[in-house]
């Protein structure tokens, strides 16, 4: 009989896979439509060149126009989505804690949905395309569902502050739920731009569309079979008298279905609602970190500029000149490529979880009740990838230096991972760049290359992440990822708003001066990683010394 938690796990699983086999399915329906009626509307047929591909194309001024068109138009569709979405997601992570999590997800599938319906209006009826701007500014964010999920470990347990070891393992088995969700995601997203791709191929937009739909009304179907949050209730109670681990910053609170003890910081019982609450430890929290920490969020804003926007302008260089690719064979290459990403992401949470598993350490003495690390989420039990940045317990001692050892070499392997990772995004951010160089098939043999050793790239943000989270307590991790979100989210809006122009303008003679330019981004990020490891490698020394 599955828990709970795990029934709750495989029905938000299932309804956000049916969303992603629609939703990344019409935002590639809108953009090839967009190219579509573009060609159209200057004498070019949509369908690439029959002949010999390997001689030029007579159109090839009139085709770069009119992807300088699109280049410049589809942009404006994605940041119309995201501007809005990260509000939404703010809004409706307050519906799921406050009114549910079926509210929440009711709220995101309308805004879904009104993008689905008014984009099928602009196809089936031929409207202004300038109607899927409108189409975007409506819908919401399906990164709500990530936040959502996060939720299920806690609910049919509390973690008690003597009780590390299960904190430990909740720690995992979120990481385990956030893995396999993610994952199953980008295989559904793979397997939604593939089939898209061959539908417009071989029966046209309208009949692409109203299957999209028909997966759309289905996904709303499955909306109400999906259990309610448990809603927690929470008091605070008069503050007991506690040792000497907790700091002054927590206070404990009594869940009265429960009666478990719980500890929340004062900032989350005083304001935790407010905003300028927030920023403002965000910003200490940036102020106050180390070197390390500040390198690993540029390079999480850099792999998120470099990568998460590329397919905005890279259907267009690859159905384009010299390429000339079909809707299909782009739809089958992205596909591919989001389906060795997602395997790729279940293999990396695999070693991951395993890593993570907490390691019993003996104890100097009994005598003395002091924790080997620091970190408030580890006790008699210490995970390896759970430590504070900082050298000392809370009553002066100074950390097992065998323990922390062990954390530091930890960490670094994590930073391999990721050096590893970003290296694949440069040289295959470079080998797309210099492919339009190659006559045909010498090409499309690079593309294939450079598709392959992107597929390690999935490596790079979960590890780091993974890697930065380890170097905050519990009690930071929530800014913490609220700092990194933005960086991400910074990151994102600016190759939005960058690399597609950057491709219409030097497309007419260096379609892949835009590549090569992410290549070199990525190169600064590889330089940072570096650092990164060299300091990590400095401070394993420094401990071996003493």
């Amino acid at each position: 009989m599955l828990k709970s938690e795990t029934k709750i796990a495989v029905k938000l699983i299932i309804l956000s896979v049916f969303i992603h086999m629609w939703s990344p399915g019409f935002q590639f329906l809108s953009n090839q439509f967009t190219y579509y009626r573009f060609l159209r509307d200057a004498g070019l047929p949509y369908e690439p060149p029959t002949k010999n591909k390997s001689l030029p194309d007579p159109d090839k001024e009139l085709r770069d126009e009119v992807q300088k068109k699109t280049a410049h138009f589809v942009p404006l569709l994605n940041i119309a989505l995201l501007i809005p979405g990260i509000m939404s997601s703010f809004i409706i992570s307050s519906l799921s804690d406050h009114y549910g999590r079926r509210v929440a997800m009711g709220v995101l599938c309308i805004g879904l949905t009104s993008n689905a319906i008014i984009s099928s209006f602009v196809i089936l009826l031929e409207l202004n395309i300038n109607f899927l701007i409108l189409a975007c500014l409506m819908c919401g964010q399906i990164s709500v569902c990530f936040a959502d999920i996060t939720k299920i470990p806690s609910e049919e347990e509390q973690v008690l502050v003597n009780s590390k070891n299960r904190q430990a393992s909740l720690e995992r088995r979120r990481l385990l739920y956030l893995g396999v969700y993610d994952g199953i995601c980008v295989l559904s997203s793979a397997g939604a731009v593939t089939v898209t791709g061959v539908l417009i191929d071989h029966y046209g937009f309208v009949a692409t569309c109203l299957v999209l739909l028909s997966l759309c009304a289905l996904s709303i179907g499955i909306l109400w079979c999906l259990p309610e949050t448990q809603l927690i209730n929470v008091q605070v109670h008069s503050p007991p008298v506690v040792g000497d681990n907790l700091g002054a910053d927590v206070s404990p609170c009594i869940d009265v279905n429960h009666n478990d003890v719980q500890f929340l910081s004062n900032d989350q019982l005083e304001s935790n609602n407010s905003w300028l609450s927030k920023l403002t430890s965000m910003f200490f929290l940036v102020r106050d970190a180390n070197v390390t920490t500040i390198f690993v969020i540029v390079v999480l804003f850099l792999t998120t500029l470099t990568t998460y926007g590329e397919g905005q302008y890279t259907f267009l260089y690859l159905m384009g000149p010299p390429f000339n690719w079909s809707v299909d064979q782009y739809g089958y290459y992205s596909g591919i490529s989001n389906a060795l990403l997602g395997l790729q992401s279940f293999l990396l949470i695999v070693l991951t979880i395993r890593w993570m598993k907490v390691v019993k350490q003996h104890r100097p003495s009994e005598s003395t009740h002091e924790p080997l690390l620091t970190n408030q989420s580890v006790s008699s039990y210490d995970s390896v990838h759970e430590v504070d940045s900082v050298e000392f317990t809370s009553n002066g001692s100074t950390i097992n230096p065998v323990v922390q050892n062990q954390v530091l070499r930890a960490r670094r392997r994590t930073i391999k991972y990721a050096l590893l990772g970003m290296f694949s995004i440069v040289v295959s951010k470079l080998l797309m760049g210099i492919a339009y160089l190659l006559s045909y098939p010498g090409h499309n043999i690079l593309i294939l290359v450079s598709l392959i050793i992107c597929t390690f790239r999935s490596a790079v943000v979960p590890v780091l992440k993974s890697f930065v989270s380890s170097i905050y307590t519990s009690k930071l991790q929530s800014r913490l990822f609220s700092v990194i979100a933005v960086s991400e989210y910074l990151g994102l809006l600016t190759g939005m708003a960058t690399l597609p122009f950057i491709y219409a303008a030097s497309v007419s003679y260096c379609s892949g001066t835009v590549f090569i330019v992410s290549s070199g981004l990525a190169l600064i990020a590889f330089v940072l990683l570096l650092y990164v490891s060299r300091y990590t490698k400095g401070e394993i020394r420094r401990i071996n010394l003493n």
